[in-house]
């Protein structure tokens, strides 16, 4: 987000100040497909 640590810091707490963390377990589909990636044409 640029050089200055501070403002970056401050402006990830502004956004994540009013957010909910959500913990979640299981497989990632994210390596799943680029561990297996589809054939193009594939649905």
């Amino acid at each position: 987000m640029g050089q200055d640590e501070m403002l970056t810091k401050a402006i990830i707490d502004r956004i994540s100040h009013h957010s909910y963390l959500i913990n979640i377990t299981g497989p990632s589909y994210r390596i799943k497909d680029k561990l297996f990636p589809r054939k193009s044409g594939e649905s």
